[in-house]
């Protein structure tokens, strides 16, 4: 029982670990590297001549998805054991913060 907690711990670590660095990349590199705030025309030439970044970064961004959606799976199986309700809320909010990265309607900006 032991052995099998401290395993779901490291694969529960591992995941963050990766959605820690996956976000970091998409975020701090590709995003910062195509998106112009303001200018949606340099943003579009953008687009166009880094094609291979813009598509690497859907790539990331949907891996970033997975691996949260992964992550509240794994936080679920290490906290059921301490409090069940609590860990399926865990679970149910870290599914809905990753479908909210996928859903481009929760995305957009409202400027008043």
């Amino acid at each position: 029982m032991k052995n099998n907690f401290f395993s779901t711990a490291r694969i529960t670590g591992l995941l963050y670990l990766g959605l820690a660095i996956t976000g970091m990349f998409t975020f701090l590199f590709v995003k910062s590297k195509i998106y112009i705030d303001g200018n949606a025309v340099a943003t579009a030439t953008n687009l166009v001549t880094q094609e291979g970044l813009a598509r690497f970064g859907i790539a990331a961004e949907l891996t970033l998805v997975v691996f949260q959606a992964m992550v509240a799976i794994w936080f679920y199986k290490l906290f059921r054991q301490v409090d069940t309700f609590t860990a399926v809320m865990l679970a149910a909010f870290g599914i809905i913060n990753a479908v909210t990265k996928v859903d481009p309607v929760s995305r957009t900006r409202v400027c008043v």
